[in-house]
């Protein structure tokens, strides 16, 4: 009885959190996203917040992973921070921005199933994101082609999960690799080549730069010349008798509707800002925009000039938490002994170099890096 029990309550665990991880997601498909997306926004918020709370009593700082324990005193700090800032300026919001990675870290960590239950979870993940994008495609697009304007509404949100699904499919891809599975190398290698397109289709520029970064340390960290020599033979045939058509497409998702001998201009005004932010720093460097709220009224889209603008002196603790997230994911691509760990490094890596470029990495928008935050609870409980 007791054997009956721990079963259905391990399977309605197993199918609750497949429905949590696939909401954000269905979110972002155009029927529910036109309509519904408010309503599953807030739901999203809801069920995550109650899984979070959930698993809160088991967390036990004194004894706890360092990442946690840091990030679970980050909590407490910016709560504080919030507080101060709206009663000087009025303005609040940092708390919510990392309570949702931290809700996401400690549900991973101490709430559900890991090992062989996990990669099924990302395989349904990665599967669900492919199809979300290519009816996103298929409805905002004329046609499966670069374009001029970006038609996708929620393209911020759609970004992350793209390109951390390429991370995972990359991953898998190698580990097939490794076990001589040469059939599933290639049906991993087709969604690879398929994910790289849509990011491309979808202009995520920022996305496709880090991905290829990644791509890179990944392939440097392979001591078999198998991958070398599989990955040569997949690029190179298509490569040569399209590169014509390759290196103008891929040059459009970069530069089309930009100015290509301006890099202001192909930077979509980043480099401006953030020299408008640095100058700004220059006078301002010991509170920031505290005391009025408003700055130079531009939000530079770069995770530490951002908040160090915002926050001055006080973003101190959350630079010391970005830097420790960098140190960890460094260690897990370099001495990570398991597949997992590695991934987790590079999925972390991939994020931390986005957020050069975006000021919401590598914690949002929104949900939107879920199966990161989640990743890293679940390596973190399997002690990798």
């Amino acid at each position: 009885m007791i054997i009956r029990q721990r079963k259905l309550a391990y399977t309605l665990r197993w199918i609750f959190l497949i429905g949590a991880i696939s909401l954000p997601i269905i979110q972002q498909m155009p029927i529910f996203s036109i309509e519904y997306y408010r309503l599953l926004r807030n739901l999203i918020y809801l069920i995550f917040g109650g899984l979070s709370l959930a698993a809160l009593y088991k967390l036990r700082l004194y004894k706890d992973d360092f990442i946690i324990t840091l990030f679970s005193f980050i909590i407490f700090y910016v709560l504080l921070l919030d507080i101060l800032s709206f009663i000087i300026n009025g303005s609040f919001g940092l708390t919510l921005q990392m309570l949702i990675p931290f809700g996401l870290l400690i549900v991973g960590r101490y709430r559900y199933p890991t090992g062989a239950t996990w990669n099924t979870m990302l395989k349904i993940y990665v599967s669900l994101v492919v199809l979300m994008v290519f009816l996103n495609i298929n409805y905002y697009m004329s046609s499966f082609s670069v374009m001029k304007m970006y038609v996708i509404p929620y393209k911020n949100q759609i970004g992350p999960m793209l390109g951390l699904s390429s991370i995972i499919v990359l991953s898998f891809m190698g580990d097939c690799l490794k076990k001589g599975l040469m059939s599933k190398s290639i049906g991993y290698g087709t969604m690879l080549v398929f994910l790289i397109y849509f990011q491309l289709i979808m202009r995520n520029r920022s996305g496709i730069i880090a991905f290829i970064i990644i791509g890179v340390i990944f392939l440097i960290k392979q001591k078999k010349s198998t991958y070398y020599l599989v990955v040569a033979i997949i690029a190179f045939i298509p490569l040569t008798i399209y590169f014509d058509r390759i290196f103008n497409f891929i040059w459009l998702s970069f530069t089309l509707n930009y100015d290509s001998s301006s890099l202001t201009s192909l930077s979509a005004g980043r480099i401006h800002d953030y020299m408008i932010a640095i100058n700004y720093l220059k006078e301002n460097f010991l509170l920031g925009s505290l005391p009025d709220g408003r700055g130079p009224n531009i939000s530079p889209l770069n995770y530490i000039l951002n908040i160090v603008m915002n926050y001055g002196i006080f973003a101190l603790p959350l630079v010391i938490l970005y830097i420790g997230l960098i140190v960890f994911s460094l260690k897990r691509i370099l001495y990570g002994s398991t597949e997992r760990s590695i991934l987790i490094g590079l999925l972390l890596a991939y994020s931390l170099i986005i957020s050069m470029f975006e000021y919401s990495f590598p914690y949002g928008p929104g949900v939107s890096q879920m199966i990161l935050w989640l990743t890293l609870g679940v390596t973190l409980h399997e002690g990798n």
